[in-house]
């Protein structure tokens, strides 16, 4: 529905496993999902989401409803990263926490005052 599924075709269900052209050529090593989005790490730290960025939790600043395709995700380079609801979280190689997505009731850890959304990976 919001393109959760990364096959660039906008699908309610898919009864079987689907294959990720877009990432065929990357050695992923890690997946995570949210509710609507999700994001993918490759071996060497690049990550890449698709799905719902409506409460910016792609962590795109500009905010596409929906990403049908893996995107990669400019910045920092990651050794894990994290969906949740309507949010993300990236541990970077050097081990510093970034979050970003929906802050409304402060789920991030700051004050909503600060954004009731984050639109680019903060760290805190």
């Amino acid at each position: 529905m919001y393109g959760q599924l990364g096959i660039g075709e906008d699908f309610k269900i898919a009864w079987e496993p689907q294959h990720i052209s877009k990432l065929k050529d990357e050695k992923i090593v890690s997946v995570s999902t949210g509710t609507a989005h999700a994001m993918a790490l490759s071996i060497d730290g690049r990550v890449f989401g698709w799905g719902s960025n409506d409460k910016h939790q792609l962590g795109f600043p500009e905010k596409n409803l929906k990403c049908f395709n893996p995107t990669e995700f400019k910045g920092s380079q990651f050794a894990m990263v994290f969906c949740a609801f309507n949010a993300s979280a990236g541990i970077t190689k050097s081990k510093r926490l970034f979050l970003w997505g929906d802050n409304e009731k402060g789920q991030l850890g700051m004050d909503p005052q600060f954004g009731a959304q984050i639109k680019n990976p903060t760290m805190v």
